[in-house]
């Protein structure tokens, strides 16, 4: 199993999106995930280990940030979080103001 370091950024939209799928594939294990506000107004965010970004779901992460400020990064030690069969989705207040990026590792194969 050879390891590739990977990393994916984007923005959230105001309705839920898949930001990282499983993949039949390769094995993907994610490594940290950090969110920002790049607006000069307050947002709010949400994250989940699901395949929508709802208060009620999997692993949800999600808070408020001032206007121009960052999150808390998510960090997973070890091998890093491995997505089974799940997708990393989220979704933010306002369309144009959230970035986000995860860092992850993708393996050559699905591993066991």
């Amino acid at each position: 199993m050879a390891l590739k370091r990977k990393t994916i950024r984007g923005q959230f939209a105001n309705a839920t999106a898949v930001l990282l799928a499983a993949s039949s594939s390769v094995t993907r294990y994610v490594r940290s995930v950090h969110i920002s506000n790049d607006s000069a107004s307050a947002v709010t965010w949400n994250l989940a280990y699901a395949a929508t970004a709802t208060s009620a779901g999997p692993g949800v992460f999600g808070e408020s940030l001032a206007a121009n400020a960052r999150a808390a990064p998510i960090y997973y030690g070890g091998s890093g979080h491995r997505l089974d069969n799940v997708a990393i989705s989220g979704f933010a207040s306002a369309a144009t103001a959230v970035t986000y990026e995860i860092n992850y590792d993708e393996s050559d194969t699905v591993d066991a």
